[in-house]
């Protein structure tokens, strides 16, 4: 059972992930002013930029 255990982490994880953009996407699609498209796209690249930041900071 352990060898399953990253596999089932990473699809749970992609799962989360595709749910929460999904839900941007369509947010973004309301909100047609640049200012919040820009706050938006900033803000996922925050959180990209974070979770890579965490990764090397542990050496993965």
């Amino acid at each position: 059972m352990q060898s399953w255990i990253n596999p089932a982490l990473a699809l749970t994880a992609a799962s989360m992930i595709y749910v929460a953009v999904a839900d941007l996407i369509q947010g973004l699609h309301r909100r047609v002013e640049l200012k919040s498209t820009l706050h938006q796209v900033l803000l996922i690249a925050a959180g990209v930029l974070s979770i890579a930041g965490v990764r090397e900071l542990t050496g993965h």
